[in-house]
């Protein structure tokens, strides 16, 4: 299997994506990808099987100044999904776990 994250939200949230990253190549033979932006390609160099920089369009469709945990303030989390999973290459895909959002009922704790 191929999956990929995205950590496009703030960048304190990236340090749980990286150890998910960690802990899910530890436990599986999955290939994993992660996209992101280039000045947080080094926090997945060795852990990911490939690092791709978000696509261009990104920033001129999502206003990034807006971030929260996972996601974009006010934008549906599936907006995100839907758009970044169109740019995967080799097979790649989005974890259905994968929230990309905040989930209020447990304040800002990430659950995966």
């Amino acid at each position: 299997m191929k999956l990929a994250f995205m950590d496009i939200g703030e960048l304190g949230w990236s340090m749980y994506i990286a150890a998910h990253v960690r802990w899910y190549k530890e436990k599986t033979s999955d290939e994993v990808a992660v996209m992101t932006y280039p000045d947080r390609r080094c926090l997945y160099d060795g852990l990911a099987d490939v690092v791709m920089n978000l696509p261009s369009t990104f920033y001129t469709a999502f206003d990034t100044r807006k971030q929260n945990c996972l996601g974009i303030q006010k934008v549906l989390p599936d907006v995100v999904k839907n758009f970044l999973s169109a740019h995967l290459t080799n097979g790649y895909r989005v974890p259905d776990y994968f929230i990309m959002r905040c989930k209020p009922q447990f304040g800002d704790k990430l659950i995966f």
